[in-house]
């Protein structure tokens, strides 16, 4: 029976490059990155003027409509608003937002190549509009894909430090994955679950090793530079 298994482990790891037709090579390639903006909603909101705060809200409502697709003539949908980008708890979470995300930059640059990847191996997948929010620490979905947009929580990306974290009594190894190093291996993972092997039907254990192995492929083919270790969150020693 171990034999059995070790086979099977080895069929995974060997066998892991081909993914669904798509054939990655072993060695590093040289890829375009893509052309990517991040639209960030948490510091747009939150550094509103509140003394003006239906005119400041009207003002970024095109670019936000995602968030605020909203008749905010609506005294009610305003007040709602207001309530949530005056909360102490959310603007303790955004200061602690700024100090880890003082800019996107080296979001965008780690997102940007990733996805330039993803376009040269899957052409025909058309990529989402990419935007930040804050969340109010909702770890259980960090990173949402629709058909044409993409949502990333920075809150739940602010180091396995951040106090806030062990209030929500999650187990040690869930937080020692919300870091920014994370984020872009949590984002190239969406994506895959969402456009890639959405199609493909787990029923025994046996596939959802084989699905673990091709996810693994793809994100050493997306995310070549990142550590083994951040790609499936274990430290470095237990690797």
């Amino acid at each position: 029976m171990k034999n059995s298994i070790l086979a099977v482990l080895l069929f995974v790891l060997l066998g892991s490059c081909n993914v669904d037709g798509y054939k990655f090579p072993q060695a590093d390639i040289e890829v375009p990155a893509y052309n990517l903006e991040i639209h960030r909603y948490g510091k747009a909101l939150f550094e509103l003027d509140t003394s003006d705060f239906q005119n400041e809200l009207k003002a970024i409502q095109n670019e936000f409509s995602l968030f605020l697709g909203v008749d905010l003539n609506d005294s009610m949908n305003v007040v709602q608003l207001y309530d949530y980008a005056t909360d102490t708890q959310l603007i303790s979470i955004y200061n602690k937002t700024v100090e880890v995300y003082p800019n996107l930059n080296e979001v965008q640059n780690s997102l940007s190549e990733a996805f330039g990847r993803f376009h040269y191996y899957f052409p025909e997948i058309k990529l989402p509009e990419v935007y930040t929010y804050l969340s109010d620490l909702y770890f259980e979905m960090p990173v949402f894909k629709s058909d044409t947009s993409m949502i990333i929580a920075l809150d739940v990306y602010l180091g396995k430090d951040f106090y806030l974290y062990k209030k929500l009594g999650l187990p040690f190894y869930k937080v020692r994955c919300m870091t920014p190093e994370n984020l872009p291996v949590d984002v190239m993972k969406t994506l895959y679950l969402s456009d890639v092997s959405r199609n493909i039907k787990k029923k025994t254990l046996l596939d959802h090793m084989i699905e673990g192995g091709k996810m693994l492929a793809y994100l050493d083919a997306v995310l070549p530079y990142t550590p083994d270790s951040v790609k499936i969150c274990y430290s470095s020693d237990k690797l």
